[in-house]
């Protein structure tokens, strides 16, 4: 039960103006880096914010820490129950006209507020603005990016398959928190994307920006290890989302879905260490697709979680590219003997050269050129057909002969392209054709 005695002090910050925009920070025993997720609230551009942080059950000191902000923060305390209702309890106290959430190990870039408020404020048709994410690790440094676009496929292919953006990217109108009743605490996974899908469902308009407004932490420990409780959470989301949508979704798109989550599982098992629950896992992933495995997309989520550093990045990707190649090949063909008792070489080989494939990216990834290119051939060898991919050949291109000097080749071959003139045109008229 959310605690009824909000600081005294904070109930002083919330007179006057109005504030705009509420940033809501669940923690839990996070007393070492919550401090600074406040600071990165409390230092927005845009002054017309409240922040208010809900301590879910904190017995490690994060009481205190919170507390050392004083009226500057909102500060509300109650029994564990998960992110989900902490969040909950945020929304219910909250004067803010549009809301954001902070996970307590991420952190807001200072002009967050300012950036989505103002399109916000001139596009009342939006109720979700959301925008790029930085990743970074323990130490702060970068690891990556998670750009802001709109999905070319449309809202209704990309959501089934995967959540579109982190907590702390989205800004959320308010009046849509409530229409749809915010979190749903059941789920102890996933809950974000479940919120994202219903939203969506309700008419919720989300609109992009280009613009880095977040960051999100990414050390060792962050990815959870719990696989069933993963796969309760995620399969429960589908099922709701499925269920709302009805005959809107395909079948096709039903089977990608649930194929995702069943191969993403085998990935983490395998990682793990637990070979026959990753085995079953993917087991289940093939009756849902059974060319899952010819998806570079699969392996890719299976080589990355071989590497030591995960989630982070092992300089040299993996120690031992053979060693896993090996672990990989040895439990797909098992596999495939298993599900398709004649003719399974088959189904292997196209599956085994896209899983070359993935290494040989790891590997250029991580510069190291001459490993990359050694899988390059390897894949080619054993699935001929990928000659005919465009993709292939410049990630080919890029391999050999470098990123730069492959950008100059394409940029030289598109200009030519473009400047080429039909048999069939006036002398004076030019083809267009968009630079790759």
């Amino acid at each position: 039960m959310v605690s009824s005695e909000i600081e005294g002090s904070a109930q002083t910050s919330l007179k006057g103006e109005m504030p705009k925009v509420s940033i809501i920070i669940p923690v839990y025993n996070d007393k070492k880096r919550v401090g600074r997720a406040i600071e990165s609230a409390l230092t927005q551009t845009l002054k017309q914010v409240e922040v208010i942080v809900v301590d879910d059950g904190s017995t490690d000191g994060t009481e205190n820490a919170v507390k050392s902000f004083g009226g500057r923060v909102v500060s509300l305390r109650q029994e564990n129950k998960g992110p989900a209702a902490a969040r909950n309890a945020g929304i219910e106290v909250c004067d803010g006209k549009y809301v954001c959430f902070l996970d307590s190990d991420d952190l807001l870039m200072p002009t967050k507020a300012e950036l989505q408020v103002s399109i916000m404020e001139k596009n009342p048709e939006i109720g979700l603005c959301y925008g790029a994410t930085l990743f970074m690790d323990e130490e702060g440094r970068k690891i990556g990016k998670k750009p802001a676009r709109l999905p070319k496929e449309g809202w209704l292919e990309l959501l089934p398959v995967g959540c579109p953006f982190t907590p702390n990217s989205p800004m959320i109108r308010r009046e849509w928190l409530e229409k749809v009743g915010g979190f749903d605490e059941r789920l102890t996974a996933g809950e974000d994307w479940d919120l994202w899908c219903r939203l969506w469902l309700a008419g919720c308009a989300f609109h992009p920006i280009d613009e880095i407004v977040a960051t999100y932490r990414i050390r060792p420990g962050t990815q959870s290890r719990d696989c069933e409780r993963l796969f309760r959470g995620r399969t429960l989301v589908l099922d709701k989302l499925f269920a709302a949508l009805g005959p809107r979704a395909s079948e096709a798109l039903r089977n990608k879905a649930y194929c995702r989550i069943w191969y993403e599982v085998g990935a983490e098992r395998l990682r793990l260490g637990q070979e026959e629950p990753a085995r079953r896992a993917w087991q289940e992933a093939i009756r849902f697709r059974p060319d899952v495995f010819e998806d570079k997309l699969t392996w890719d989520q299976a080589v990355w979680r071989q590497d030591p550093s995960y989630p982070l990045h092992h300089p040299d990707g993996l120690p031992d590219y053979k060693q896993v190649w090996d672990r990989l090949s040895s439990g797909l063909t098992r596999l495939c003997q298993e599900e398709w008792p004649t003719g399974f070489e088959r189904r292997l080989r196209p599956a085994l050269g896209t899983l070359a494939l993935s290494l040989s990216d790891l590997a250029f990834s991580r510069r190291k050129g001459l490993v990359a290119r050694r899988w390059w051939l390897k894949a080619l060898s054993m699935r001929p057909r990928l000659l005919l991919s465009v993709s292939l050949w410049r990630s080919a291109m890029k391999k050999l002969i470098g990123p730069w000097l492959t950008l100059f080749v394409q940029r030289i071959a598109a200009y030519a392209r473009k400047t080429r003139k039909r048999p069939d045109e006036a002398p004076n008229q030019r083809e267009d054709v968009d630079i790759a």
